[in-house]
């Protein structure tokens, strides 16, 4: 495993652009000894959701006695967002108590560095094993462009999906003060990077990487062929840090013409357990709270939502039929095109049908049933009739993530890599 074996260590992980933490999920599942080091995440909720998950929902013994004009002071030199497009620009002074405790308990549990604009290189641990960075994708996804979106990551364009270059940066600050490198990145992103408006600005990228040191191996991957429910494709690299060492490139080279360890490979997932979609919809509604969540994702009858039905899967039909897989989960299930729809007929003049809810989101996303109660029962109000969680935020929450059995295979190769390398000449040369 991806270990010093003779020390029996944990793997040093450092999640950029950390979201609710599909790295770690997917670290955990397959077993690997590992240990998050370092998080990067300014939106509030994402940094919540993720400690509420891996970490549990106990405050933080630090911040339990805290009084609000304390724990405002203590976050004031944070830049955070609502909404992952821009800073918070009237503070958190309008947050209860309670609320501020979950965030500030979440920053420090989760080593979060919360704005990659401020954060140092040198304040990130020597030795990172993994560092991943799913950065934006607002400026590349082709919803993205529909909104206007169209600066992708071209490096001085200040766009959202621009934040990689403060990858680079942070790599080159440590370079500077000769501290290590990571062993591995990872980057996940959408695969119209590729795509003729990008491919000079990402090429550009990966020379920079190979100038660090790294070796760049990159994969367009498909969940569905991993086993999941849902059609989600999207662009993987993992650089390997070889600091110029022939072995270590000979060993790439080599590794990676073999076929069964082409992750593009569809027969390398022939003994993949396959997840139908009848497997993650909550269509029980003797449970009141599955009855509960589907109402609240149960639309007002308009034109506009009729249409919402005609134009897209029906994931459940009138006539009880299931379809196999969805469609790729966005950060919105109101509108068109979406994942797909369910019929749902409560004969309360509302819609005949309903969307995904943000519960049927997560597991599809490969989160479980234990992470999402681990969030809505612990919610907390942020004024008289709104909680801090609402339905759209943990949508959009999953929507934002990165599918768990996608990474579980890409974290399965490194492992074999990590064995790899472990065996040369210049193995303890780093």
């Amino acid at each position: 495993m991806l270990a010093n074996e003779a020390e029996n260590s944990s793997i040093k992980v450092v999640e950029l652009f950390s979201g609710i933490g599909s790295q770690a999920k997917a670290l955990s599942n397959i077993g690997v000894k590992f240990e998050i080091v370092g998080t990067c995440e300014w939106d509030i909720h994402a940094m919540c959701v993720y400690d509420a998950i891996h970490n549990g929902v106990e405050i933080h013994e630090a911040v339990r006695d805290l009084t609000k004009e304390k724990l405002i002071k203590l976050l004031e030199p944070y830049t955070m967002s609502l909404d992952c497009k821009r800073p918070i620009t009237n503070g958190v002074k309008r947050y209860t108590v309670d609320v501020l405790k979950r965030i500030y308990s979440a920053i420090l549990k989760t080593k979060n560095h919360v704005n990659i604009k401020e954060l140092k290189g040198e304040k990130l641990p020597p030795n990172i094993d993994i560092m991943t960075y799913s950065f934006p994708c607002q400026d590349l996804s082709n919803m993205g462009v529909f909104h206007g979106y169209t600066d992708g990551i071209a490096r001085y364009s200040n766009s959202r999906s621009s934040l990689l270059w403060q990858v680079e940066r942070i790599l080159l600050e440590r370079k500077d003060q000769g501290i290590s490198m990571p062993r591995f990145l990872v980057l996940e992103n959408v695969q119209t990077l590729l795509a003729p408006k990008h491919k000079t600005d990402f090429e550009e990228w990966q020379s920079k990487l190979e100038e660090l040191g790294f070796y760049n191996k990159i994969y367009i991957l498909k969940a569905e062929v991993m086993g999941s429910a849902q059609r989600r494709h999207r662009l993987i690299m993992i650089s390997i840090f070889v600091n110029g060492y022939q072995d270590r490139i000979d060993f790439l080279k080599s590794f990676f013409l073999n076929e069964k360890n082409n992750l593009e490979n569809p027969s390398i997932y022939e003994k993949a357990v396959k997840h139908p979609l009848k497997e993650f919809l909550k269509i029980d509604y003797k449970n009141e709270k599955f009855l509960s969540e589907a109402l609240a994702c149960q639309p007002n009858d308009t034109p506009s939502r009729r249409n919402i039905w005609i134009n897209n899967p029906k994931l459940l039909d009138e006539n009880g039929t299931i379809l196999s897989s969805v469609r790729t989960i966005t950060t919105k299930q109101d509108r068109h095109p979406n994942a797909g729809n369910l019929y749902f007929d409560m004969n309360n003049g509302k819609s005949k049908f309903r969307y995904l809810t943000p519960r049927e989101c997560f597991l599809l996303m490969g989160f479980d049933d234990r992470d999402y109660d681990a969030i809505v029962d612990n919610n907390v109000y942020v004024s008289k009739n709104k909680m801090f969680f609402c339905r759209d935020k943990l949508i959009h929450l999953a929507g934002n993530s990165i599918s768990v059995p996608m990474l579980e295979n890409v974290f399965k190769k490194i492992c074999d890599i990590d064995k790899g390398l472990r065996e040369l000449p210049s193995a303890n040369v780093y």
